[in-house]
This record gives C-alpha cells, structure tokens and sequence, in this order.
C-alpha cells in the first residue's frame, strides 16, 4: 500500500485542519472509515512470519514481506490512498473492484503473487493513475462471447480493451506480462494513453497484429512483447518512433521485411530483439547508419538472405 506513514502522517494535517475549521465531526468519521478499511486488510493477511502487523505497521511498506492472504474490498474506502505496493508476497484471490474507487491513486504494484480472475475495467478510469504493475501472477478465465464480439483482445478473465475505453491520460507504465492474457491489441490502444512510456506484454497469449497505434504514445521508451503469438510484419510506424530506446519482439511468427521508413530518426534506439521470428528478406543496407545507438541487435533464428549491411 505504499508508506502507510505517508498516509497517517497525511490525516494528521487533515486533522489539525479540521480542528482549526471547527469540522470534527467530518474528519472523525473519515478516520474511522479509514482505520476500519486498515484493519480489515490486516484481518485478511493470514500469515506474517516477520510479525509486521502487530509491531509497527505504520513504518512499513506491505510489501516483500511473504504476507499470505486476500486483499480485501474494504481498501477501496482508503479514498486518500495515492500508493499501493503490495508486490512480492503470496497474495491470492480476485483484484477487488472497489480499486476504482480510488481515484487519487497514482501507482498499482502487485507483481509477484498468486492473484486471479479478472482486472477490475475500473482500475483504468483512474486518472490520476501513473504506473500499474501486475506481472508474475495467474489471471486467467474467459470471456463472454457478446463482450469478444466488440473488442478482439481481453484480459483471461477480464479485457485489455479496456485500456482504450479508459481516461487515464497521465498512465506512463503498464507492466502486465507473465500472465495467461490472451486475444490481440486493440486498434486505438493508445490513444487514450499519450503518457505512455513503458509497455511490458512480454510472456503471454497475445496474438494477433501489433497495431501501428503504438506510435501514438509519443514518449514510449519501451516496448516489450516477445513470448507471444503475434504475426503479421512489423507497423514501419513504430520503427520511426524518435523516443524508443528498446523493442523487444522475440519468440513470436512475425513475418515480412525489416523496413526502414526513409525518414525514420532511430538516433535513441539501443536494443533491437526481434530473434525467433519470421522475418525476410535482405536487411537495409544502412541498418547502421540509422542505428547510431545501438548497443544490443538480435536478428537470430529469421529467414533473412543476403548480405550483412557494411553500414
């Protein structure tokens, strides 16, 4: 839940500032609303072998401390929450959905547990929402087939079109691989996410085309989608994006030629992994040149021909 600290230390001032308003009624109730919320996540926590709940709470991060439990509904209440980092425990059971409740919250961190079914739609209307973080857990499930019949790509037990109906337009990470999600991208993706920075898709069942709206998040750095099924050759959009430092794009059946847009500016770009494909076809004669940067090139396991590039 990020530094609970942070969060008493912030209902101390809210409570002097009550007390200078003449407004204790207002702030009693809000603090019990919170305690009640605190005290339901520590009734959920089944098992604490560092005794951290019943020590000093307050100073600790609720997370990497292998806590067992469930993250319970309640939390939703915490309307004040801005941090929620429980990564690195063994967290199980459904993300709740009363996460969209918390409409300041500007970081969702919960990688490394055992959690299942379906990520609240909610989560992404958040639009404070800066970074989500799910990796290395097991959602997983199906989707009815009316809902298949709007968008094609889901979540296993919820969707990632999702993320092109949401209006988190400040969202800068989204870490989400390492789990069962399945189906493609959707086409407008990004375009409800300028910000975006990082996107980490790597090691799931996604298949399907990568869409060329990738390009539309003008600040992506990072794009990580290998271990999928996507097929189909890659958009020359994204190649041309001026601020990618890393394209990871092996271990899927991507077909076609490496093509350089002629006014592609790739003077960022450090890592270009595109092994265990299917690409074809001869390499651009000036791969170097419009590569300056480039520290990690992988081009492994393809069906390229003819000559290396000496440029």
């Amino acid at each position: 839940m990020g530094n609970i600290s942070k969060l008493l230390l912030l209902f101390s001032l809210q409570y002097c500032c009550f007390i200078a308003c003449g407004a204790l009624p207002t702030i009693f109730t809000s603090i019990s609303i919170d305690e009640s919320a605190l005290l339901a996540i520590k009734s959920q926590i089944t098992h604490d072998p560092y005794n951290i709940l019943a020590t000093n709470w307050t100073k600790e991060f609720i997370s990497t401390n292998y806590f067992y439990g469930f993250i319970p509904y309640e939390i939703g209440h915490l309307k004040r929450l801005r941090y929620l980092h429980m990564q690195l425990n063994a967290l199980s059971g459904q993300i709740p959905k009363s996460l969209g409740h918390l409409t300041r919250m500007e970081e969702l961190i919960l990688y490394n547990n055992s959690l299942s079914g379906p990520i609240p739609q909610s989560i992404f209307n958040i639009s404070s929402l800066r970074a989500i973080d799910l990796m290395y857990n097991f959602l997983n499930g199906t989707l009815p087939e009316d809902i298949c019949s709007t968008n094609c790509l889901a979540w296993a037990a919820g969707r990632l079109d999702m993320m092109s109906s949401g209006n988190s337009s400040v969202l800068e990470v989204i870490e989400i691989g390492v789990n069962e999600f399945y189906g493609c991208l959707p086409d407008d993706m990004c375009f409800s996410h300028p910000n975006l920075e990082w996107l980490e898709l790597t090691y799931t069942q996604l298949s399907g085309q990568i869409t060329s709206s990738l390009s539309h998040s003008r600040a992506l750095c990072r794009i990580h989608l290998s271990s999928n099924n996507f097929s189909g050759s890659i958009p020359p959009e994204i190649v041309n994006m001026s601020a990618l430092q890393v394209l990871l794009l092996s271990n899927n059946s991507l077909t076609g030629e490496l093509t350089l847009p002629s006014s592609s500016n790739l003077s960022a770009l450090k890592t270009l992994d595109s092994h265990r494909n299917l690409l074809s076809g001869s390499l651009p004669p000036d791969l170097g040149f419009r590569f300056p940067n480039l520290e990690v090139l992988n081009l492994g396991s393809n069906q390229f021909s003819g000559k290396i590039p000496a440029e």
